[in-house]
C-alpha cells in the first residue's frame, strides 16, 4: 500500500503565490524627500534643497561572506549529523543577518527585512513541495519511535528497536520530520520546526543521488527551510532553500509536468535572497527563472496573470535598485496584462493593483506628468477596496496613498488632497495597535501631514495634535536606536514652532534642550547635523532676542559657522 504524507504548512493545492512586495513609497526624487525622513518637518523647517542621498549600497553587499554552495549541500544536509566539522560553517552563515540588515538598513522603508518577511508570512505565499509518497507497511509492521518528544501515536514500536540518532532509513526519518512539523503547527512551537529540519537534512543525505524519491526530499527540505525563513528571517535557511531548489529544478527539465512550479518556487526564493543580501545577481535570476515561467503559461492559462502581477514585482524591485528604465516600463505592462485578461482572486488584484500604482508613481517620478500621478492613486485607492482592515497589506497601501496624496497636494495645491491624506493616515494609525511594526511610521507620517496643514491653514488643533503624535514616537524610540535623534528634532521644532504662536517659554526652554540632545547623537560627519545645528542656532537666538542672555547668542554664532562650513564642503 502506499501512503501520502501531506507534512508541509503549505498549501499544496495553489501552485502560484500571490503576495506581491508593496514598496511604502516614503522617498521621491519629486515628493519632497525631506517630508518623508526623520527630520521632515525640521529639515522644511530650516532649510530648502538639501536631500540626503542613499548611501552605495553596493558596497554594503560585498560585505556578506557568502558560505558556498558545495559547502551547503555537503555540510548542510549533514548539519546535524556531523556538528564537530558543520558547526562553525552554519553559524557564520546564520550570522550574515547581521550584515544584510545593514545593507537593507540604508533602504529605509522602502525594504527591510522585517517587513517583507511579516508581509510574506502573512500572504498566501505557497511554496509547492511533492507530498512524500512511499511504501509503507502496515500499521503493526510499522517501525515506531516510542515516546521521542513532538512524535505522534502511530507509531508503535519501542524506542528499543531502532535508534532515532543512529538510523539511515530515510523513509523513518522523514516520518520523523512530518510529525514534527505536525506538532508544530498544532503547538506553535518553533523547536519543533528546528527538529523536523533537523530530521528532513538528515533524510536528505542519506538518499542517494539518483534515488528516485529524491525530488520528493529535496522540496521536503527546502520547504520547511523557506517556512523557518518566514517566521525567523535567518540568511542560512534561504541560503540552502535555494540551493536545494535549483537541484529539483534540475532534475525536472524541459517538458516535465513539475517544472513550472518548481521555477516559481526558485525564482521567489532567490527574490527572497535578494531582500536578506541585496545581491543583484540574485535578482537577474529570479527574473530569469520567471521570464521561463511565463514561457509556460500563455495567454489563458489560468496562472498566467498572478505569475505577471510576479514578474512585474521582480522587475519594479530592479528598477528602485538600478534604474533602468525599461524595467520599469516592463513592469508596468507586466501589471496591466495581468489585469486586462483575465478575472483575479480579490488578493491577487489587489497585489496587481499596488503593483501598477507603485509602477506609475516611480513612472510620474521620472517623467513628472500629473496623469501618471492620478492613475496611481486611483489604482491604490481600488487596491484598498480589495483590502479591508485587518488585511495585513492595507497599510502598505495606506501609506502609499498618503505619499502620492501629499505629492499632489503639493503640485497642484488642493487642499482637499491635504485632507484626504490626513483621514487615510489617521485609518492607518487606528489600524495599528502600540506594538504595531508600523505604529512609528504611522505616527510620523500623520505628524507630518498635521504639520503640513497647520502651515496652511493655522488650525492650532492640527499643531496640538501633531505635538502629541511627536512625543509618542520619541518615547517608542529605544536609547540608541538610529532614529531617535531624528524624533528628538522633530519634536523641538513644533515645540519652537508652539512658542512663535503662544509665546510660551517653557516650550522653547524645553526645545533647546531637545536639539542639544539631538545634536550630540549627530557627531562631526554625520549627514543630518547640519539640521540639529541649526535648530538649536535658531532657538538659542531667539531666546537671546527675549532674554539678552549673551552665552545664546555666543553659541548660536558658532553654530552658525559650522552649518556654514558644512553647507561650503557640500558643494
Amino acid at each position: 500500500m502506499t501512503e501520502t504524507e501531506d507534512w508541509n504548512d503549505f498549501d499544496t493545492d495553489r501552485a502560484t503565490f500571490s503576495l506581491q512586495l508593496s514598496f511604502p513609497r516614503f522617498r521621491s526624487a519629486n515628493i519632497d524627500q525631506n517630508q518623508w525622513s526623520d527630520d521632515g518637518f525640521a529639515i522644511r523647517s530650516f532649510i530648502t534643497g538639501r536631500n540626503e542621498q542613499p548611501a552605495d549600497t553596493d558596497a554594503d553587499a560585498s560585505v556578506v561572506s557568502e558560505v558556498s554552495e558545495n559547502q551547503v549541500v555537503q555540510l548542510g544536509a549533514s548539519r546535524d549529523q556531523e556538528p564537530s566539522e558543520l558547526d562553525p560553517l552554519i553559524q557564520h552563515s546564520d550570522h550574515q543577518v547581521s550584515y544584510s540588515r545593514s545593507y537593507l538598513g540604508q533602504m529605509g522603508d522602502c525594504f527591510s527585512v522585517g517587513w517583507v518577511t511579516s508581509c510574506m508570512a502573512s500572504m498566501n505565499w505557497r511554496p509547492f513541495a511533492p507530498a512524500v509518497v512511499h511504501d509503507q507497511p502496515p500499521d503493526e509492521e510499522r517501525p515506531s519511535h516510542g515516546n521521542h518528544p513532538g512524535m505522534n501515536a502511530g507509531y508503535r514500536v519501542t524506542s528499543s528497536e531502532v535508534s532515532i540518532e543512529e538510523t539511515r532509513d530515510a523513509r523513518l526519518l522523514t516520518h520523523i520530520a512530518v510529525d514534527f512539523i505536525n506538532q508544530s503547527k498544532r503547538s506553535g512551537n518553533e523547536a519543533d520546526r528546528d527538529q523536523a529540519i533537523k530530521y528532513f537534512r538528515r533524510a536528505l543525505y542519506f538518499c542517494p543521488p539518483k534515488d528516485k524519491h529524491r525530488l520528493m526530499y529535496l522540496s521536503n527540505l527546502a520547504t520547511a527551510l523557506v517556512a523557518r525563513f518566514l517566521k525567523r528571517t535567518t540568511y542560512g535557511d534561504v541560503v540552502e532553500a535555494v540551493y536545494y531548489y535549483k537541484e529539483a529544478l534540475l532534475l525536472q527539465p524541459d517538458g516535465h509536468p513539475g517544472r513550472e512550479r518548481a521555477l516559481l518556487n526558485l525564482s521567489i526564493t532567490l527574490w527572497l535572497q535578494y531582500a536578506q543580501r541585496g545581491v543583484v545577481q540574485d535578482l537577474n535570476l529570479a527574473i530569469g527563472y520567471h521570464q521561463e515561467l511565463l514561457r509556460l503559461r500563455p495567454l489563458g492559462h489560468p496562472e498566467r496573470p498572478v505569475s505577471q502581477s510576479w514578474l512585474g514585482n521582480f522587475l519594479l524591485t530592479r528598477f528602485e535598485r538600478l534604474g533602468a528604465t525599461q524595467d520599469l516600463e516592463d513592469g508596468l505592462n507586466q501589471y496591466r496584462e495581468a489585469l486586462h485578461h483575465q478575472p483575479l482572486a480579490s488578493a491577487d488584484k489587489a497585489a496587481a493593483l499596488n503593483g501598477l500604482s507603485n509602477g506609475l508613481l516611480s513612472l510620474y517620478e521620472q517623467r513628472g506628468k500629473m496623469a501618471d500621478l492620478d492613475e496611481g492613486i486611483d489604482r491604490i485607492k481600488e487596491a484598498l477596496l480589495l483590502r479591508p482592515p485587518g488585511d495585513p497589506l492595507r497599510p502598505t497601501s495606506l501609506h502609499n496613498l498618503v505619499a502620492a496624496l501629499l505629492a499632489r497636494f503639493g503640485q497642484r495645491g488642493n487642499p482637499s488632497d491635504l485632507d484626504e491624506a490626513i483621514t487615510f493616515a489617521r485609518h492607518s494609525m487606528a489600524e495599528s495597535n502600540p506594538g504595531h511594526p508600523f505604529r512609528i511610521s504611522d505616527l510620523k507620517v500623520l505628524t507630518n501631514c498635521l504639520t503640513r496643514r497647520f502651515e496652511e491653514t493655522g488650525n492650532k488643533e492640527d499643531l496640538e495634535e501633531a505635538l502629541s503624535y511627536s512625543r509618542e514616537v520619541l518615547e517608542l524610540y529605544p536609547e540608541g536606536h538610529i532614529g531617535k535623534a531624528g524624533a528628538l528634532s522633530n519634536l523641538a521644532w513644533i515645540l519652537f514652532v508652539r512658542f512663535q504662536e503662544q509665546g510660551s517659554r517653557p516650550d522653547l526652554d524645553e526645545a533647546i534642550v531637545l536639539h542639544e540632545k539631538s545634536l550630540s547623537l549627530r557627531g562631526t560627519g554625520h549627514p543630518l547635523r547640519f539640521v540639529s545645528l541649526g535648530g538649536l542656532a535658531i532657538a538659542l537666538l531667539t531666546r537671546f532676542e527675549a532674554s539678552k542672555k549673551p552665552g545664546d547668542l555666543d553659541e548660536a554664532i558658532i553654530l552658525n559657522r559650522e552649518v556654514m562650513l558644512i553647507q561650503s564642503e557640500s558643494h
